[in-house]
């Protein structure tokens, strides 16, 4: 009985401290940054490699063969002395190099592993998940290649004519009013949003496990997408075939030309809604396993009696281009755009 008597006032107690450390800790938490500012010369075409942690990183483009850098270090601890000496640690490592420009976050040095008393010390807290970081903030030609990499951090990516390649583990991405060039997006969980992508005859690849992708005014030769959780809304999609791949998400689609190439688009127990123009001009393979298909197309119904799964054939046009569409247990919507 007496144990369990001190077993609760354990556990109160550590409610109570967790809810309020302050009563404990009077130290309260404060941020201490420092920004630093550097220009580059840099002429049109060259690449930009920007690896940060758990900072954002924006990179928008001007009229200039410079490239403008604005880093900002912040760190939060509950003892100023211990923020100086984190601020000073964080370090930036950049290689200036003829048509190429790298800029990294040095990883900090981890002296020892974490473990369970640390819920008990503020200055392991940090304001956010992260104690400390580095934003990143860029101004590069417009022209220009780029290549960046962030652990927890936002991306943000404007008004860029050239191949760009974003890899994010948390972090939502953003690009917009980007031309003439592959542009390839992963992220783990974060959120993927594009707008006014005219990339002619460059790929678009899209990401994500957890996150929803979306995109719209899209011009390519081909999209690729792929989510596990997430879904697609891709709007005004101009591309000659593409292959979206999602597991439990929807996938919504508006192509507005349907003419040649071949687009694939498979879910497991996601619904799948494809709007194509009145002229498409493809050959036309629906199958759902446990789901329906509704079609505003004339196609023919493929029957088994001995198989549940439902089919459906055609051929819109002269049947140039291939459209394939198959769903375990979603739903299919063929609708004239």
């Amino acid at each position: 009985m007496r144990r369990n008597i001190y077993i609760g006032i354990s556990l109160v107690t550590s409610f109570l401290i967790l809810a309020n450390p302050a009563a404990l800790f009077p130290h309260p938490v404060q941020e201490l940054t420092k920004t630093e500012e550097r220009t580059f010369d840099f002429n049109s075409g060259g690449r930009v490699q920007v690896v940060g942690d758990a900072g954002f990183i924006r990179v928008e483009s001007w009229d200039k063969n410079e490239v403008f850098l604005r880093y900002t270090k912040r760190v939060w601890e509950s003892r100023r002395r211990e923020a100086e000496r984190r601020l000073e640690d964080l370090q930036v490592e950049i290689n200036d190099q003829p048509g190429q420009l790298s800029i990294r976050q040095i990883p900090e040095f981890k002296e020892r592993n974490p473990n369970f008393f640390d819920l008990f010390d503020p200055d392991r807290w940090g304001h956010t998940r992260h104690s400390a970081r580095i934003d990143f903030e860029l101004r590069v030609p417009r022209q220009c290649h780029l290549s960046l990499e962030s652990d927890e951090g936002d991306v943000t990516v404007r008004n860029i004519d050239g191949e760009v390649r974003i890899d994010s583990d948390e972090g939502n991405v953003e690009v917009e009013n980007l031309a003439h060039g592959d542009v390839s997006v992963q992220t783990d969980e974060g959120e993927i949003e594009c707008r006014n992508l005219q990339l002619d005859d460059g790929r678009l690849s899209l990401g994500s496990d957890e996150g929803t992708i979306r995109a719209s005014d899209v011009t390519a030769r081909a999209v690729w997408g792929e989510t596990d959780e997430g879904g697609f809304v891709l709007l005004r999609i101009n591309a000659g075939g593409g292959m979206l791949n999602s597991d439990e998400g929807d996938v919504e689609l508006e192509a507005t030309r349907f003419d040649e190439g071949t687009w694939s688009i498979t879910t497991d127990e996601g619904d799948a809604t494809l709007f194509i123009p009145a002229n498409a001009d493809a050959e036309v393979a629906l199958e759902s396993d446990k789901g329906g298909i509704r079609s505003d197309f004339p196609l023919n119904r493929v029957s088994d009696e001995h198989d549940r799964t439902e089919r459906r054939t055609g051929r819109l046009g002269e049947g140039r281009g291939r459209l394939e569409i198959s769903t375990d247990e979603g739903d299919i919507s063929l609708r004239r755009r």
